[in-house]
């Protein structure tokens, strides 16, 4: 019996893909990646029509746009800051009533506070509603392996990524058993743990 709802709990998982979270606008952020002069920027963003990621200048100038995205896509991009005047900036997703818009400043090639909100992103685990987030930033190109155990210790799910700068998902536990459970993301051997009930 325990294997098979382990079999249940395992094809529901594999069977996940990555898409936005179901809002109004969806989720911009902009965050310093630790001792370094990049940004990582997560959008996750639901609109009917395709949509761009601009970033516009305290002048209103555009200095970089996206190719033209859909809105099942999650988008997650590394920005060289080096490449950046000191400045005000604007993060503008899509356009019209559903436009999402995240300020934020560049001084000596490193974000800078705005309204005292800058944190600095290596990885990260949350649960919200009936699913898990998981990103992470990857400067070493390391192994990314997530996997999630259940209150015995045992492994249910677990999923070696390709080695890539960073990695942004979205898993639905919702069919999980009733319990306790940990999602592991280990990045080159560094792991972060996060206990969750479902």
């Amino acid at each position: 019996m325990k294997t098979t709802i382990k079999k249940q709990v395992l094809a529901i998982l594999l069977g996940l893909s990555f898409a936005f979270v179901a809002s109004a606008k969806g989720f911009v952020s902009i965050r310093p990646y630790v001792n370094s002069d990049y940004a990582v920027v997560v959008v996750d963003y639901k609109n009917d029509k395709a949509f761009r990621v601009k970033v516009v200048s305290e002048n209103n100038e555009v200095i970089y746009s996206s190719e033209k995205l859909n809105t099942s896509e999650l988008y997650q991009k590394l920005f060289d800051l080096t490449s950046f005047k000191d400045g005000n900036y604007r993060l503008v997703i899509g356009s019209g009533k559903n436009q999402l818009v995240e300020s934020f400043a560049v001084r000596d090639h490193k974000l800078t506070p705005l309204q005292n909100k800058v944190e600095n992103v290596e990885s990260h685990i949350r649960k919200d509603g009936n699913h898990l987030y998981v990103s992470t930033i990857n400067m070493e190109k390391a192994e990314i392996i997530f996997s999630i155990e259940d209150q015995y210790g045992s492994t249910i799910y677990s999923n070696e990524l390709n080695p890539q700068l960073s990695y942004t998902g979205k898993y639905n536990v919702e069919q999980l058993p009733a319990g306790s459970y940990k999602a592991i993301l280990s990045v080159g051997g560094k792991e972060l743990d996060y206990v969750f009930k479902n």
